[in-house]
């Protein structure tokens, strides 16, 4: 956070002001002695700037390779957790198989080629089993993956990140959250990059070491899919891959292609799939007498696992006796997992997400579903000042911090990513530690406290200006995982808490007039709402305990979501979760918005 303009001027006049009375204070004939010894402090200070400076030249660049090491080992972390949860090898990967799209939907074959002479069309037909020899056919590394709604294009993607082997990054993209008129592809690709993975794997967008999947082009609203096609063409420069999927109809109706691509389109599963699957996924022969009339019901991943699931005890007959089948088991998916209470909080979260337009689901926007969040910090901030006036025992003490604590509310309206402990420049800590340790003296000297108070009110200012440096910014190294990122935040916070604590806590002894014990419940009480103001980990933990308290979703948060995770109804895109299935998530919203208005 860049300091304002009036930081240093006014840092320069308390320290000289209050130099000039510490020199001027026992004689000017003792001024030589006091100055050599502050000479020295600021002879210090100025070697760690230069050290820092250094420092910051030696290591503040980080290494491509690396960077795309740890993020291509993230990746494959991510996708291969995604299926184990989804069970792909229980009790064998689904016979996904694709062919070659009709003409009208890919580019000229010269373009796929990247040769005006070759017009030979490629053979594109393939199996999850040869992904990346299909891929390694297409010479411009171009590729688009059509098929209708459960078709199995998440299937291809995790297959295609886990099973292609190239020098770029392979990271799956969703474009729910993109808006090609205001956006560009290559800007808003390196934002999401580092939201999901951290900041440092942002440069690698314009180091050409990303291959983009680009999931759900069919998420883009249908005004906007021609825009988004001329701006994926002119986001790819010369020899660089991507591959895109969407639903065929959606792609169709764009009225453009994606230059130089080959179209594949994903093939329905045989009846003669769907037989041996549920004979293999089943202890029991339950299917047999109704699999052949539902088979074309279940010519889908998504239906047929959603089917394994709904009647793992109950009887598969009833399908035969609904009218939508399909909407049968999107409906019955999660209440064959949870009970009728938990199946209200996946609906009020799925109506959250369709109200903000996206498939993210993260955890440090849930404050969001608060109806005004300032006001419960306020109300919140209640607990603190009972403690503060029991404590200080003064009416007037008590007022001095609701007024801070007010102040410290302000502004606490927006979503606040989670921040990591070390600084984006180091060279930012030992300035954060001199402009503060500056105050401090000048402070100290002004009061009259003499040097070795003044020295201790010093270090009692560096110390919160050094923690801010310390605890703020983006998190900046590859974070895949909600649950880290939140322990990562919570250290931060402990961080921040501890920068109000600590130097009152210095302090107590220094002050004059017994004033240690209030000037530490001030510091504490200002932290703590601070934290639940500012902080992502603190924001989470008050908006919790309110919607908990009002029944909207579980006490123990995180730990719902890993178990939703680890049954299949949530799959984790990096540090945020989503719904399994697009569908899902809109049915969830619909059921729990007419639920509400009932």
């Amino acid at each position: 956070m860049p300091s304002p303009r009036w930081t240093w001027p006014v840092v320069a006049l308390v320290a000289a002001t209050g130099l000039f009375l510490f020199l001027r204070g026992d004689g000017w004939e003792l001024a030589d002695q006091k100055s050599s010894v502050l000479g020295m402090l600021f002879g210090a200070a100025g070697l760690l700037l230069a050290l820092s400076q250094w420092w910051q030249g030696r290591s503040g660049t980080p290494d491509a390779d690396r960077v795309a090491a740890d993020l291509r080992a993230a990746v494959r972390a991510q996708w291969q957790r995604e299926e184990r949860v989804r069970g792909v090898h229980d009790p064998y990967p689904l016979p996904v198989r694709w062919t070659g799209a009709p003409a009208a939907l890919a580019d000229h074959w010269p373009a796929v080629h990247r040769d005006p002479d070759r017009e030979d069309p490629l053979d594109l037909d393939g199996t999850l089993d040869r992904v990346a020899e299909v891929y390694a056919a297409v010479p411009s590394g171009r590729l688009v993956v059509l098929g209708r709604p459960g078709s199995g294009k998440t299937v291809f993607t995790t297959r295609f990140v886990l099973g292609v082997e190239t020098d770029r990054v392979p990271v799956v993209f969703t474009l729910a959250s993109w808006n090609p008129a205001g956006q560009d592809l290559r800007e808003w690709m390196a934002d999401r990059l580092e939201r999901s993975y951290g900041r440092d794997t942002r440069a690698l967008v314009e180091a050409g070491r990303i291959l983009p999947v680009l999931d759900g082009f069919d998420e883009i609203a249908p005004q906007l899919r021609a825009e988004a096609v001329r701006g994926i063409n002119a986001a790819l420069g010369e020899g660089d891959p991507v591959v895109l999927t969407s639903r065929v109809d959606e792609y169709a109706a764009a009225g453009d292609v994606v230059t130089g691509a080959a179209v594949v389109e994903l093939a329905d599963l045989s009846s003669v799939d769907v037989a041996k699957y549920l004979r293999l996924a089943t202890r029991n022969d339950k299917w047999a007498p109704v699999v052949d009339r539902l088979a074309p019901v279940l010519d889908t991943p998504l239906m047929l696992t959603l089917a394994r699931t709904v009647y793992e005890t109950a009887d598969p007959a009833e399908l035969l006796e609904v009218d939508d089948p399909e909407g049968h088991l999107v409906d019955r998916f999660v209440p064959a997992l949870y009970d009728e209470a938990h199946a209200r909080y996946f609906g009020e979260l799925a109506r959250f997400l369709v109200g903000r337009g996206t498939h993210d689901l993260a955890w440090w926007e849930l404050p969001d579903l608060v109806p005004n969040y300032p006001r419960l910090v306020l109300v919140a901030a209640g607990i603190p000042l009972i403690a503060a006036a029991a404590l200080l025992g003064s009416p007037a003490a008590a007022l001095a911090v609701a007024v801070l604590v007010v102040a410290v509310s302000v502004g606490s309206t927006a979503s606040r990513p989670p921040v990591r402990l070390r600084p984006d420049r180091w060279t930012g800590v030992p300035r954060a530690a001199l402009v503060g340790a500056l105050c401090g003296l000048g402070a100290g000297l002004l009061l009259g406290l003499g040097p070795l108070r003044a020295a201790v009110a010093a270090l009692a200012f560096a110390a919160p200006a050094l923690a801010t440096a310390v605890g703020e910014g983006a998190v900046r190294h590859v974070v895949s995982d909600p649950d880290r990122l939140l322990r990562v935040d919570r250290a931060a916070a402990a961080v921040n808490l501890a920068k109000w604590a600590l130097p009152v806590a210095l302090v107590v002894g220094v002050v004059p007039g017994g004033l240690g014990r209030e000037v530490l419940v001030v510091g504490l009480c200002v932290g703590a709402v601070q934290t639940a103001a500012y902080q992502a980990w603190g924001r989470l933990g008050l908006a919790r305990a309110y919607l908990a308290a009002t029944g909207r979703l579980p006490w123990r948060l995180m730990a719902f979501l890993r178990d939703a995770h680890r049954r299949g109804v949530l799959r984790q895109a990096g540090p945020v979760h989503q719904f399994r299935h697009a569908r899902l998530r809109d049915r969830l919203a619909e059921d729990h918005g007419q639920t509400a208005q009932s």
